[in-house]
């Protein structure tokens, strides 16, 4: 009879954890990777990081590819978003984070106002 018992108990044990860790492995979604490349170069006279807009999954990972195909630094940056970075003459870089809000998000070059810049959408 103790047999018994002892088999029911630990089928019930059993039986529980493997319930718990389908519902555990079930919860546990991998947040997706976007990935996007943004190059500087000269177009119609102007400095320009393109593509102009890129969007993006809330709550994904972004990489962010930077390559820099002319021959002085530019600066990259997202103030809202607390990314900014140099990249160097003829160089590529890249950055990552987690878009952790939604929202449109201007980027611009830090050590050249003037240059055109662009939006990053959280979505």
């Amino acid at each position: 009879m103790v047999q018994i018992m002892r088999r029911s108990l630990l089928m019930g044990v059993l039986a529980s954890s493997s319930l718990f860790i389908t519902i555990a492995s079930a919860s546990i979604a991998e947040a997706a990777t976007d990935i996007i490349t943004f190059t500087n170069k000269l177009e119609n006279g102007k400095k320009v990081w393109l593509p102009a807009t890129a969007t993006v999954k809330a709550g994904d990972k972004v990489e962010i590819t930077l390559v820099n195909t002319l021959a002085d630094p530019h600066g990259f940056e997202i103030k809202e978003l607390s990314q900014k970075v140099v990249v160097g003459p003829k160089e590529t870089k890249k950055i990552s984070f987690e878009a952790t809000k939604s929202g449109t998000f201007k980027f611009d070059c830090q050590l050249h106002p003037a240059h055109i810049g662009g939006e990053l959408i959280v979505k």
